[in-house]
């Protein structure tokens, strides 16, 4: 009855008397995150972008609707048509707004400047130093144009959005790029700037849509050296802090918290584990397997 089962089942002996690979249970301390921010400082950021008023856009005009467009098969002229085509046409134009070529929505669009820009350090500047002035990233309209050498400013609605591992991407990006372009400028000795990751207050996906005059936006970038954002670059380069490897890192999640390290026979330390400290590394927590453990 036993080998019918196993022959009826497709399941060899081999397999059911393999044992299951042991899983790791602590999770990895490389974590990138998002800078921490107080509260109060991500409503004066929120305030900031809020004041300005030249951000209010004033919506195209909809098309009127008269009883005559509505009627099907009614016989018009070409005159007639054209006329009305015109007018309509006037009525939408509306004066143009130099501060959207400064900004980039969405985290699509947001995630492509980034990769385009560590391509870029990757390949043509790395390799080609004397074309780094040339190289330009232009968006989707063509009409914003930023240089590799500047920074954005990316603003991220991360607590109105589920699941919150969309922008679970953009910190690490934003580690990348700036690593790669300390390295560059350092070794030319120029000057430069590093991106900034922002987090908004809660509730503020609706505000920054209405703001902006779209139905849903969760994530801007601003281009650099704008002269519609100056204050707000300079207070986010005042309150917020760069995105490192351990940004809200927590002991817990390398080291179970016990009374006292030493009882867990699962870790051991080469140095005490203090997050707050600059010389903490993760690399000084070591793993140790209950039979090494055992044999010591």
């Amino acid at each position: 009855m036993e080998k019918a089962t196993l022959r009826d089942s497709g399941i060899s002996k081999k397999k059911l008397a393999k044992k299951a690979p042991n899983r790791p249970t602590l999770s990895n301390p490389y974590f990138f995150g998002f800078p921490s921010l107080s509260t109060s400082a991500r409503e004066s950021i929120l305030d900031n972008v809020s004041r300005e008023k030249r951000l209010k856009i004033h919506g195209i005009k909809k098309k009127p609707i008269t009883r005559d467009s509505q009627l099907r098969g009614c016989d018009k002229s070409e005159d007639t048509k054209d006329h009305k085509t015109m007018d309509i046409q006037k009525a939408n134009i509306q004066p143009s707004y130099q501060w959207v070529n400064d900004i980039i929505f969405g985290i699509n669009s947001i995630t492509i400047f980034l990769e385009k820009q560590i391509s870029i350090f990757n390949t043509h500047i790395m390799e080609n130093p004397e074309i780094s002035n040339k190289e330009k990233y232009t968006n989707e309209n063509d009409s914003t144009i930023c240089d590799e050498s500047g920074t954005v400013l990316i603003f991220c609605c991360a607590l109105d959005v589920l699941p919150q591992h969309v922008f679970g991407h953009l910190p690490m990006l934003v580690y990348i790029l700036n690593q790669r372009k300390m390295n560059f400028y350092k070794s030319i000795g120029k000057p430069y700037k590093k991106v900034k990751l922002v987090t908004l207050p809660q509730n503020s996906e609706k505000m920054i849509s209405d703001l902006f005059g779209v139905k849903r936006v969760c994530a801007f970038a601003l281009f650099p050296n704008s002269p519609y954002f100056s204050e707000l670059e300079k207070l986010v380069f005042q309150t917020v802090g760069d995105v490192n490897m351990l940004n809200n890192f927590e002991a817990s999640s390398v080291v179970r918290p016990t009374d006292s390290l030493s009882k867990n026979k699962h870790c051991s330390l080469d140095t005490p584990l203090s997050t707050d400290s600059p010389s903490f590394n993760p690399l000084n927590v070591r793993f140790i397997s209950k039979k090494s453990s055992s044999n010591k």
